[in-house]
């Protein structure tokens, strides 16, 4: 059983310096970093924190904010701004007259800040220009607009070194001073120097080589780029994340399993490697079980869909990469993954589907949740085993492929058509359901459960309802049914009921608000997920929606998302973080649904969605050895898709073509409505 205590954090906002506060008002935190070395360009315009701080952390060591390297238990990040000191006066660029914003200058990764103090211009451009050493770069542009000449020191610390530098400007002429944070793994601590060149750029190659999308609507634009640029930063060379930067410090299978799948659409393939091969050799036990939340569970409390979305997305990788040696190597490991859940302890007889006291968000039998069949627990390990069985296959493992395929069939068809046990209704899916086959409508916390006052779910006087629930629309995501079809349409209308529960600043909860065990207000990966399954479901005003609301959050400016939005109680919780899996959720978007680049082994399935206001969109996506090249033109009032490419296809259903895959580049063509 879950010990409580596990969801109990120490670290309190209110105490030490402001800038121990993830969440500062109206704050953007601007991400970059190599794997060796990991930066956050903080940006509080509100006067509420530093208005201009930089964070340095080591990518192998998950912390709270104020156990960064470059943070001051005294003075927080206040020493990292660059001050202009006049005649002993220290002056810095006030919140209202600066601006920081990602800087598009080069493929690589930059944020530009730029302020203004006694006629004096300051730019400030930060970039991991390295793919290889654990350096950050901090150009500061100073321009002298006045009519006189000026004389002024420049400084700015870390917790271990000091920067000063005497500047003499004449009048509108303009000087470059180079900073280089070096991060010493040895003694965790970061360096700072002048240097009178600006570093190798080595790093460019990389990012020349991942996907690239160029669209003609800016919104959509910045989505995708911000999230292409930060997803890669926060993971550590030795493929290490934290679920919720600042917030948990802890690593789940099922987290890194939706960022394994983004980075690998959108094109960071070594990387994504890297994460999954650590997945598979460390996070998963010599049962096959997989942790969550660093921890290894009892029978009842595990986490059941972590086994499917590892094996999915292994499948997925493979597919993209063409890298088969990572499933050679792990083939042993792959075969307990894929067992797991066929063990007698999670079987019920009468249905032949998963039970357990666990659900998908997290929440167990201190909140409530009883003996059950929770619907993402027959889904993911349906959809995995699917893939293991596909995997199984290329390594001519044919009787396990036979029996995977056989279990994968089987756990569809008693979620969809089970007589007694199906796990839908005229609502569309359902979301648990009780042994004896009724719905587990509501819960009922423990008294021990250590639900703080003001969570909903510790309320006594509502009824803490299971649905509707987000995760109901992820067998739309995964084509598990038609889109089309009517238990997809009731889901979403469903889910719908999400949206400004409890809240009037849009976005959808991940639950039921009466049963949410953390605050009331939306999240942003439930609400990427509900709009990925509205792609497919071609309900594309749900779609803006989402796409919209993501815009108008704290945090848009630079594309970190807080966790949630809500009035987060901490302690006893820890203090909202930046969740990673929304950039995933953001890159699997626009790459796998609204293009819809979908490969398989032998095939590329192309599925254009034409999203109202999506403009045209170029994209170049790295598929194995080759380039994808791909064009579309949305032209109001075409009739239907047209399809044009450079080698031969066939169109399966209208909208979709499929391409026998040769080896070479592909060019591909649609002009959507």
């Amino acid at each position: 059983m879950i010990d409580v205590k596990e969801h109990v954090y120490h670290d309190d906002p209110k105490i030490g310096h402001v800038d121990v506060r993830t969440a500062l008002k109206e704050v953007s935190y601007f991400f970059l970093g190599n794997g060796l070395i990991q930066a956050v360009v903080q940006y509080s315009p509100q006067g509420e924190g530093t208005s201009l701080g930089l964070i340095i952390m080591n990518p192998e060591m998950l912390c709270k904010k104020r156990d960064t390297l470059t943070f001051n238990a005294d003075s927080g990040l206040e020493n990292t701004q660059v001050t202009v000191e006049f005649e002993n006066n220290s002056q810095t660029g006030p919140p209202q007259d600066l601006y920081v914003s990602w800087f598009h200058k080069s493929a690589i990764p930059q944020v530009l800040a730029s302020w203004q103090k006694d006629d004096l211009e300051i730019r400030e451009v930060f970039c991991c220009p390295s793919s290889d050493r654990p350096i950050l770069t901090r150009e500061i542009t100073l321009k002298n607009l006045s009519d006189r000449n000026k004389k002024f020191t420049l400084k700015t610390s870390t917790l271990q070194k000091s920067f000063s530098k005497q500047v003499s400007l004449r009048s509108q002429d303009e000087k470059k001073v180079i900073l280089c944070y070096y991060f010493e793994q040895t003694s965790n601590a970061v360096d700072i120097t002048e240097s009178e060149t600006y570093p190798e750029i080595d790093a460019l190659a990389y990012w020349k080589n991942i996907a690239i999308l160029d669209f003609s609507n800016a919104a959509y634009e910045h989505l995708f780029s911000i999230a292409s640029n930060q997803l890669p930063a926060v993971i550590s060379q030795a493929g290490k994340v934290d679920a919720s930067i600042w917030q948990y410090n802890r690593e789940w299978v099922r987290d890194q399993a939706f960022i394994i799948f983004g980075m690998t659409v959108g094109g960071h393939h070594k990387l994504a490697g890297k994460l999954l091969d650590r997945l598979i050799k460390e996070f998963v036990s010599d049962e096959g079980d997989c942790v969550d939340s660093g921890e290894k569970r009892d029978p009842q409390d595990v986490e059941l869909d972590q086994n499917g979305i590892l094996l999915y997305v292994l499948e997925n990788y493979v597919t993209w990469t063409d890298d088969f040696e990572i499933v050679l190597q792990n083939w042993q490991k792959i075969v307990k993954i894929a067992e797991f859940p066929l063990k007698a302890v999670f079987r019920h007889e009468p249905s032949g589907m998963f039970c357990n006291c666990r659900e998908y968000w997290e929440r167990h039998q201190a909140h409530g949740v009883k003996d059950g069949l929770e619907l993402m627990y027959q889904f993911f390990p349906s959809i995995g085993l699917k893939s293991a069985a596909n995997l199984a296959r290329k390594m001519s493992k044919n009787a396990l492929a036979q029996r995977w395929e056989h279990y994968a069939a089987k756990l569809r068809e008693a979620v969809l058509h089970h007589p007694k046990y199906a796990m839908v209704n005229e609502k569309g899916f359902i979301k648990r359901l009780n042994p004896d086959g009724t719905i587990q409508e509501s819960i009922i916390p423990r008294e021990d459960s250590g639900l703080p006052d003001g969570v909903p779910l510790a309320d006594k006087n509502r009824t803490h309802y299971l649905s509707p629930d987000a995760s109901a629309v992820l067998p739309i995501v995964f084509e598990y049914i038609a889109a089309d079809s009517e238990i997809a349409n009731a889901t979403l209308a469903q889910t719908e009921l999400l949206w400004n529960q409890a809240w009037d600043i849009g976005g959808y909860g991940r639950v039921n608000v009466d049963s949410e065990a953390d605050s009331a207000g939306p999240w942003p990966v439930a609400s990427l997920i509900i709009a990925k399954a509205n792609v497919e479901s071609k309900n594309y005003g749900n779609v803006g929606k989402v796409l919209a609301w993501l815009h108008t959050l704290p945090g848009a400016l630079s594309g970190s998302w807080f966790e949630l939005y809500g009035p987060r109680i901490a302690p006893p919780y820890a203090q909202l973080g930046i969740l990673p899996w929304a950039w995933a959720e953001v890159l699997a978007l626009f790459i796998h649904h609204i293009i819809g680049f979908q490969p398989k082994d032998n095939y590329l399935r192309f599925r254009p969605r034409a999203i109202p206001g999506m403009g045209n969109i170029q994209a170049r996506l790295p598929f194995r050895n080759c380039t994808i090249n791909i064009a579309i033109r949305q032209v109001p009032k075409t009739a239907a898709i047209q399809f044009e490419c450079d080698t031969k296809f066939h169109r399966p259903a209208d909208g979709e073509i499929l391409i026998p895959f040769t080896g070479l580049d592909i060019s591909i063509t649609a002009i959507v409505p």
